[in-house]
């Protein structure tokens, strides 16, 4: 009968439920389930009669709302009945549950019992059936029944029955075909033709064997033959006198049902074979993926987990890993990084049926340690889930050393930017710079000695002077020389460094400097090196300040370019050296440190820390003069406990040349009627130099471009002895002003003076033609004295 049960206090224009209703389990497993449900058998009093009912039982949902569950209840006697009915075969049928319970059996008063204390040996359960009912498998067994001395044979059948699509409870059909009774016609015709032979010899033996050969015998051994072919294994034959509705007929349907039965049971053989080579394959390649690959039950133990997976936990016995929680298997901090992602992983499978995320330094119980682990999780059946994990810490690795790369090229790129952007406006304060340096040199020179005129002169001059070293050091940045690099011992430049550093230092701030034992010569310029380790130096004592503290100079040979000089500090590397052995300097403080976040702008130009003390320029300086020694420069600094440089150099194998010659010779006060030809685009420049050199006796012509000049001495090629060019001017450059000169007359003399040059050196100059390379502002006094010397040699040549 239907039966329907409302919420108690549920919607309007429900029946409101019985007390207690809620917490039956028809009711209870329904909402739990939202699926339809089969309730265990039971008994219930009708009409003051207890009935054996079992209830199929599904939801009722009115809009988004659960309201009750319908079903209908079943009267077992009632069904057992209709069962005995159904005898397949002459057989029986009878249902367990995977508690080994008898849920039907032929026999009503078993109904309920267990099959293990029963004494019939087809209600008596096996060990064997036991098992294949908990886990609802299907099997074939015969059994043997003696009764009365007399034995009969069942074949039995069980299959898995599932009432709803959604029952998770397994039973088990089991149907017992009576072999015995299925075989006895077989023994019935046998004696029968026997008794007809034996009958046919006393009277007409003859016609009667004819006749039974013609109507017995030969149905029979068509049989036979049928079954001796089931026998081999042939389930596809026909069987004969399927339609005879004799005796006959009847063996030959019996025969065709127990075929067609032969034919299930090979069709479930087949395949079963088939899906469990299908999952042994399945499970073979899971095991054999590179990823770890782990299933969890709801409560999160390890269900199943493959070899990967044992390898990324550092152990490689499974029993350590299944059945145990993830947590216990993960150390703390592991488990903590975790933890903080699991918020977002569950609604993450609900929404998307699937999550990713990342762990970095993860670590495991058994020892196993990986830098960075990604995992993906997907969600499986009944709350089950699969999470995929892979060491990505290769491809981290690469990244961050691409973003490393890319931050270097851009630091250097801005470097490179900003260091054009200096040169020129260097070239054009250097042209300034000369012409006053120039005029105030004439002033000092004319003023009579002790006047207050002088005295402002030489206090202007001494400006420039230091205008002149501020255009250095931006000249260092933008394009710094590697003249006189040479075989250069460490300890040398050590001891330099320590004797300038010294009378700097307050009492309260101690320097060492440790002594370089045993190191060979590096390739530089002593001069540059000193000064990249004062600037670095002076940097360390404004970190240090008041409070006191330490600075230690030492040098030492880097063991590998990855090496850092502070391990476990933050760390840029702001050059990468040129490949082979080399040796350290290290500056190390003791000072309040630099922030992670600044390391890679401090070698920025006009880039300070000092606020209004510092003018951002000693750092780009030493990043400017280690990148042309080819060598390299990292920085580490720890907040609140100090910071370290370090320079590496190339180690020298031999001494190299020098690349530039000095050609500073004494003072000359006459120019002797030596007449020179001035070329410069800077009226004031060229106005300053004729000025000054007509000063000491040289007959002097300025023009202001390459192509004037050119014109002026194509007319008379002897009317000049020397010519003083600048480099940078409108039209053809000093240098290619030379090269047309010298092709022209090859003993003329030829001096090259410029502010900036990119691509030319002292040394590219003299290569070039030039027989003298004066950097701006020059002093007339140097200039003069380089001419002079030059056109003595030219006439004594």
């Amino acid at each position: 009968f239907l039966a329907y049960y409302a919420v108690r206090g549920g919607l309007e224009g429900y029946e409101p439920a019985t007390p207690g209703f809620e917490q039956e389990g028809y009711y209870a497993e329904p909402r739990r389930l939202m699926a339809p449900y089969v309730t265990p058998p039971y008994l219930y009093p009708i009409f003051g009669e207890q009935v054996l009912l079992s209830s199929f039982v599904f939801p009722v949902i009115v809009g988004e709302r659960f309201a009750g569950v319908a079903g209908v209840d079943f009267d077992l006697l009632q069904v057992a009945k209709f069962f005995e009915t159904l005898r397949p075969l002459g057989g029986s049928i009878r249902i367990v549950n995977e508690f080994g319970i008898w849920g039907y059996t032929p026999d009503l008063a078993l109904i309920g019992a267990s099959g293990e204390s029963l004494a019939d040996p087809l209600t008596r359960l096996s060990p064997d059936e036991y098992a294949a009912a908990a886990a609802g498998a299907a099997y074939e067994r015969d059994i043997t029944i003696v009764r009365d001395g007399r034995k009969d044979l069942y074949r039995r059948i069980a299959i898995p029955l599932r009432f709803t699509e959604s029952d998770r409870r397994t039973r088990l059909l089991l149907v017992d075909f009576p072999l015995t009774e299925l075989l006895r016609p077989f023994q019935a015709i046998r004696t029968a033709i026997v008794a007809a032979s034996l009958i046919g010899i006393a009277l007409v033996a003859l016609a009667l064997i004819v006749g039974m050969r013609a109507f017995v015998g030969r149905p029979l051994g068509r049989m036979a033959g049928s079954i001796a072919a089931l026998e081999q294994g042939r389930y596809d034959l026909t069987v004969p006198y399927l339609s005879r509705p004799d005796v006959i007929g009847e063996v030959a349907r019996a025969i065709d049902c127990f075929r067609h039965s032969l034919i299930d049971r090979q069709e479930l053989q087949r395949s079963l074979h088939q899906r469990g080579s299908e999952i042994q394959r399945l499970v073979a390649a899971i095991d054999a993926a590179q990823d770890a690959i782990v299933i969890f039950d709801p409560s999160y133990h390890v269900v199943y987990a493959n070899r990967a997976t044992l390898r990324l936990l550092g152990t490689d016995d499974p029993k350590q890993v299944i059945g145990r929680r993830w947590r216990t298997l993960l150390m703390p901090q592991t488990m903590e990084a975790v933890e903080s992602m699991r918020p977002n992983l569950p609604e993450a499978l609900r929404s998307q049926g699937r999550w990713t995320g990342e762990v970095t330094d993860w670590r495991t119980v058994f020892g196993g340690h990986v830098e960075f682990i990604e995992g993906r999780a997907t969600l499986l059946s009944d709350d089950y889930a699969l999470m995929a994990f892979r060491d990505v810490t290769p491809d981290r690795r690469k990244e961050r050393e691409r973003q490393e790369m890319e931050t270097r090229l851009m630091q250097q790129q801005k470097l490179e930017a900003v260091g054009r952007l200096a040169g020129g406006i260097a070239h054009d304060f250097n042209n300034l710079l000369g012409a006053m340096m120039g005029y105030l040199e004439f002033l000092v020179d004319d003023l009579p000695e002790g006047s207050e005129q002088r005295a402002y002169a030489e206090r202007a001059a001494r400006v420039g002077e230091r205008s002149k070293e501020m255009i250095r050091h931006i000249l260092s940045f933008s394009r710094p020389g590697t003249a006189g690099i040479t075989a250069v011992a460490p300890s040398a430049i050590l001891a330099e460094t320590e004797a300038l550093l010294r009378p700097t230092l307050p009492a309260n701030l101690r320097l060492e400097v440790v002594p370089a034992k045993d190191l060979p010569p590096v390739a530089a310029n002593a001069t540059q090196m000193v000064q990249v380790l004062m600037n670095l130096a002076i940097n360390a004592r404004d970190a240090c300040g008041d409070g006191g503290g330490g600075i230690r100079i030492e040098a030492a040979r880097v063991p590998s370019e990855d090496a850092s000089p502070a391990p476990g500090w933050p760390s840029y590397r702001a050059l990468v050296a040129t490949e082979g052995p080399q040796v350290g300097f290290t500056v190390r403080d003791g000072g309040h440190g630099i922030p992670a976040d600044r390391l890679a702008t401090i070698f920025e130009p006009f880039f300070s820390t000092k606020e209004a003390k510092g003018t951002g320029l000693g750092l780009a300086t030493v990043y400017a003069i280690v990148k042309a020694h080819g060598g390299g420069l990292v920085v580490a600094s720890h907040a609140g406990e100090g910071t370290v440089f370090q320079v590496t150099l190339p180690i020298s194998l031999a001494a190299r040349e020098q690349a530039s010659t000095d050609h500073g010779p004494a003072r000359v006060t006459h120019g002797a009627g030596t007449r020179v030809l001035v070329v410069d685009d800077e009226t004031e420049m060229g106005d300053m130099l004729m000025e000054g050199l007509c000063r000491h006796g040289f007959e002097v012509a300025v023009c202001e471009n390459a192509e004037e000049a050119l014109e002026v001495f194509q007319e008379d090629p002897a009317a000049f002895d020397a010519v003083v060019t600048d480099q940078t001017m409108p039209g053809a450059s000093g240098m290619a002003l030379i090269a047309m000169l010298k092709a022209i007359r090859r003993d003329l003399v030829c001096v090259l003076y410029t502010g900036y040059s990119e691509r030319l050196d002292e040394a590219g100059a003299l290569r070039g033609g030039a027989d003298a390379y004066f950097t701006k502002p020059v002093r007339v006094q140097d200039l003069a004295a380089s001419l002079a010397s030059l056109a003595a040699r030219a006439r004594a040549g």
